[in-house]
C-alpha cells in the first residue's frame, strides 16, 4: 500500500519531467519487448508513461473555465488532494496502467519501474521476435481496421487477455508507432489536453490517440526506429526477404502520422 498523496499542477508537472529526464528510453524499451514473453505489466506500462510524458515542459496551469479546474495543457488538476496512489499501483501490475495520460500516473510509474527494473537478455529477445510478428499481424489488416481489430489479429503473438492486449496496442499508439494521420501521438509533440478530441460514437474502447488509429495508417517507421531500432530494422529486413523491393510508404512512413 502506498499512501495518499496531495499536490499542486506545478508541482506534479515537475515530477513527471523529472522523472522522464531520470528513465532510459533504452530501458523502457527493452522492458516493453521483454514484457511480451515475460508477461511482466508492470515493466510494459513504462513505455507508455515515458511516451507521453517525454516532451511535456515545464508550463503554469492554463485553464478555459471549466467547472472542473483542469489545465488546458496537461490535464492535471491545479490541487489534487488525497489521490489513492494505491489504485494506480494496482492497475500498472494488473493490466499494465489504464491512466497513461494521467500526470500523476507517468511520474508514480516511471519511479516504480527505475526501482525494479533488471534486465532480462533472453526474454528480450524472444519479445523482439514477438513485436516482428506483432507488427506483421497488424500491417496485415484491411484499411477499414481499427485498434480493436488490431487488438483482436495480436492475440496469437502475444496470448493475453483483451484488456491487456488493447493496452499494447495503446502504448504503441502514445508512442506514435501506430498513429492517425490527423490525430498523431506524442512522438513530435506533447499533444495539449485540449487537443485530445475523441470520436463522437456510443461507446469508447481507447484513449487518445488509438481511438483514431485505423489500418490504413499504418506504422510510422521513424517512431519505430525511435523506440525499437534492432526491431525497426529487421522488420525491414524480413520484409524485403520476402520479395518487396519497394518499401510502402504506407507502412513505413517517416512522418509523425
Amino acid at each position: 500500500m502506498f499512501p495518499k498523496r496531495s499536490f499542486t499542477h506545478d508541482e506534479i508537472v515537475e515530477e513527471v519531467v523529472n522523472n522522464v529526464n531520470l528513465t532510459k528510453r533504452s530501458e523502457v524499451s527493452s522492458a516493453f519487448l521483454e514484457s511480451l514473453s515475460s508477461g511482466r505489466l508492470d515493466l510494459r506500462s513504462a513505455l507508455g508513461s515515458y511516451a507521453v510524458g517525454r516532451l511535456l515542459r515545464p508550463h503554469k496551469g492554463r485553464c478555459s473555465g471549466s467547472l472542473v479546474v483542469l489545465c488546458d495543457v496537461c490535464g492535471a488538476h491545479y490541487h489534487q488532494r488525497n489521490m489513492d496512489v494505491s489504485v494506480l499501483n494496482f492497475e500498472r501490475l494488473k493490466w499494465a496502467g489504464v491512466r497513461h495520460l494521467w500526470l500523476i500516473y507517468i511520474a508514480f510509474d516511471l519511479a516504480q519501474f527505475r526501482r525494479c527494473y533488471q534486465p532480462d537478455p533472453e526474454a528480450r529477445q524472444t519479445g523482439v521476435e514477438q513485436m516482428l510478428k506483432l507488427l506483421d499481424s497488424v500491417s496485415a489488416l484491411p484499411d477499414k481496421a481499427g485498434a480493436s481489430d488490431a487488438a483482436r489479429c495480436i492475440r496469437k503473438v502475444v496470448n493475453v487477455d483483451e484488456s491487456q492486449r488493447g493496452t499494447i496496442i495503446e502504448i504503441l499508439s502514445f508512442c506514435g508507432i501506430l498513429a492517425a494521420r490527423q490525430y498523431p501521438g506524442f512522438f513530435r509533440s506533447f499533444v495539449r489536453y485540449g487537443n485530445r478530441l475523441l470520436p463522437a460514437v456510443p461507446r469508447l474502447n481507447f484513449h487518445y490517440p488509438a481511438c483514431w488509429w485505423h489500418a490504413r495508417d499504418g506504422v510510422n517507421l521513424a517512431a519505430l526506429k525511435y523506440f525499437f531500432p534492432d526491431v525497426a530494422r529487421l522488420w525491414k529486413l524480413k520484409r524485403r526477404a520476402r520479395g518487396a523491393t519497394k518499401v510502402s510508404e504506407t507502412v513505413f512512413s517517416e512522418s509523425s502520422g
